[in-house]
């Protein structure tokens, strides 16, 4: 017996310690399961609108079902996982973004809108399960790191195909611009669809410069036509993200030529720069070639060069630009009056509709602070903006960290490429909304966890090396896969619900711009569910509900709903509106002069809010209402012809009616006036002919 004891001593210290970390998880946990699941997240690019109202509805769903599923398995395989889940909580990173989580559920206490809170809570709940499970599949899986970089340089390289089929399947039937605007795919607009190509360029190039022979061709395929897109979709903010990439992807490669003096890092560059150099060329070849099919000599427009696009970042004549520039500075005000608590989490979207109401017209509205980093100062104050930023400076001293050691040479390129990767998400949360949407949150996640799963410190203490008993540490796993499992019931719920409620929304949509429209107020009224209480637009559930009842004579029942809207967004003053649209339909005009004039003179931008108040002043003959209403639209909105005509009809309709008398040839020299400006405009022709009939 003595001598067996001996002998199993030896054995047990032969063993490396970054060999007892990863071998028992790699041993046990078959590649394809990981691969399969891994999938899984990455199919939520591919799942369209389903009827929704945006594509995001039913792909937040999909992840929190994909989150449900690769929980039930790791709680059936819960023993594979332990040291894994060990490593997930050695981490700080791991602890700053549940602190992160934890502080903006607790916003939902001083949130106006705490529906919209839990909504949006629900989102980052599944973004961080989701980074709880990819942690666990990828963790020191060395094969299961390199599918991975297959998976996404695939999918890249799919996806690019995708769109330039149908760039050659439509050149000279249509402008570039509209050729552009289809090539998103299943994302919301250009600029998603080009950041989350984005993401996946460095694990394309990952491919190129760690592995060999024939293999990286189909990298180098992936990256030049992945790069061929980036310059067609013309995104300003992806550009400035493939500039990042490339030149940190050198510098990296720098480092390991004067760390390692091996002379193929220099022929790397080659397949750096070079197919970067064809992709530009022959995108610009592109352009100029549709442009000439289409017979366009103007098709650039507003598409612009490489270089126009990025100077237009700076460019003081930019529309966009001076706008982001607004929404950052509201975010920056509000965080100065609200430096602790903030707006709560999701409701940004509310409080930026005051500041931002004189740059938008009808009802539009900002949504986002096109700020990641500034929007959650805004919501959740500084330690919840502190906290945010805080993940990305600890991905990136992980990094370094890892650079400088230099002693993990099998997994530092994966982790170095996917921080890199982390940096493009960041520059796009820098200057858009990517928190918002499914698809750029599943890479977050994903670039997070292969960061953090191909980290080896430098030094390991005998403690951290051993596992604890087997009935401890599985107890932990099973508790917390368990807890995750629950606490994603209620989350699948929630989302499913707003799912539902993009699909009603789009349905009312349609049917709204319908002269008749179809669908009864009963089955609007039942459809909507629970939650959330406003559409996508902020625009609240409860005023499409009352427009529905409105228009089919249910005026009691629809102020019912009206009342509801200032709990859920009143800074649009579309309870007043409607109000104002119910009160004149009940005759009562002294009311809807009253509650037209409080949202036209709130929001002055709005025809529909100018054109009501038009309308009850009419009815209480009040012409200097009418005028002053007149004048400030105009200032805010000079070229809409409607305006004048709107007000000329007014003013008519006055004096005919309960003036006749006071008819002057004062309304025809302002009906000349508005045809010096709009020469060409029927209406007010029309207009000036029945103000000559009343004379």
């Amino acid at each position: 017996m003595a001598k067996k004891h001996k002998k199993r001593v030896p054995e047990t210290e032969s063993v490396t310690p970054s060999a007892q970390v990863s071998r028992p998880m790699t041993s046990q946990l078959p590649t394809w399961i990981a691969t399969f699941f891994i999938l899984l997240y990455l199919l939520v690019e591919f799942i369209p609108n389903l009827g929704s109202y945006d594509t995001m509805g039913p792909q937040w769903f999909y992840l929190a079902v994909v989150d449900m599923v690769c929980l039930s398995y790791l709680l059936y395989a819960h023993q594979e996982f332990e040291s894994a889940v060990k490593r997930l909580f050695s981490f700080p990173f791991t602890y700053l973004l549940l602190a992160f989580l934890t502080w903006a559920t607790i916003s939902v206490t001083w949130a106006f809108n705490t529906t919209e809170t839990w909504v949006c809570i629900a989102r980052l709940l599944t973004t961080v399960v989701a980074f709880f499970n990819l942690f666990l599949l990828i963790d020191q899986k060395k094969d299961v790191l390199n599918v991975l970089a297959y998976l996404l340089a695939g999918i890249l390289l799919l996806q690019s195909i995708q769109s330039l089929s149908f760039l050659f399947s439509q050149m000279g039937s249509m402008s570039f611009n509209e050729i552009v605007l289809g090539m998103r795919g299943n994302a919301g607009n250009k600029n998603i669809y080009a950041a989350s190509l984005m993401i996946k360029i460095p694990f394309a190039l990952y491919g190129i410069i760690q592995l060999a022979g024939i293999r990286k061709l189909f990298f180098l395929t992936s990256f030049t036509l992945g790069s061929l897109v980036i310059f067609l979709l013309n995104s300003r903010t992806t550009y400035l993200g493939l500039i990042a990439v490339i030149v940190l992807t050198v510098i990296y490669e720098l480092i390991r030529f004067f760390r390692d003096r091996n002379k193929e890092h220099w022929l790397k560059f080659i397949f750096l720069l070079l197919p970067l150099a064809v992709s530009y060329l022959i995108g610009q070849g592109l352009v100029n070639s549709s442009k000439y099919n289409v017979g366009d000599e103007n098709t650039e427009g507003g598409y612009g060069t490489v270089v126009e696009r990025m100077g237009s970042i700076v460019s003081e004549k930019d529309n966009s630009r001076n706008q982001r520039l607004a929404f950052w500075q509201h975010a920056i005000d509000y965080t100065k009056s609200h430096p602790f608590l903030g707006s709560g989490y999701g409701n940004w979207k509310l409080e930026s509709i005051e500041p931002s109401k004189d740059i938008f017209d009808e009802l539009s509205v900002p949504l986002h602070a096109h700020n990641d980093f500034l929007e959650f100062f805004a919501e959740l104050g500084i330690p919840g903006g502190l906290l945010y930023i805080s993940l990305f400076i600890t991905i990136a001293l992980i990094t370094i960290r890892t650079i400088i050691q230099g002693n993990n040479k099998e997994t530092e390129p994966i982790l170095v490429m996917a921080a890199i990767g982390l940096l493009a998400y960041a520059i796009d949360a820098f200057f858009n909304f990517p928190i918002e949407r499914s698809i750029n949150q599943i890479f977050f996640s994903l670039v997070s966890a292969v960061c953090l799963a191909s980290y080896i410190p430098n030094r390991i203490a005998p403690e951290d090396t051993n596992q604890l008993p087997a009935g401890k540490q599985g107890n932990k796993t099973l508790l917390m896969t368990f807890s995750l499992l629950l606490i994603m019931l209620p989350v699948a719920y929630v989302t499913f619900q707003t799912y539902q409620s993009l699909i009603i929304q789009e349905k009312t949509r349609i049917d709204m711009d319908k002269e008749n429209i179809i669908l009864t107020p009963e089955y609007v009224i039942s459809a909507f569910p629970s939650m959330p209480n406003i559409g996508y637009s902020t625009l609240p559930i409860d005023g499409i509900k009352a427009r529905y009842l409105g228009q089919n004579g249910k005026m009691e029942d629809a102020m019912k709903y009206v009342n509801r809207i200032q709990y859920t967004n009143p800074h649009l003053k579309y309870g007043e509106f409607l109000k104002a649209l119910i009160y004149i339909n009940s005759n009562r005009p002294d009311s809807a002069q009253k509650y037209a004039a409080e949202a036209f003179f709130h929001r002055p931008r709005v025809k529909n809010y100018y054109d009501l108040l038009i309308a009850s002043s009419v009815q209480m003959k009040d012409t200097n209402t009418i005028k002053k209403a007149f004048n400030l639209f105009i200032s805010k909105r000079p070229e809409l012809p409607g305006t004048w005509d709107r007000f000329l009809e007014g003013m008519t309709n006055v004096k005919v009616s309960y003036q006749p008398s006071a008819m002057s040839s004062q309304l025809l020299q302002l009906a000349d006036s508005a045809l010096k400006i709009f020469p060409g405009d029927t209406t007010l022709l029309k207009r000036k002919f029945i103000i000559l009939k009343n004379l």
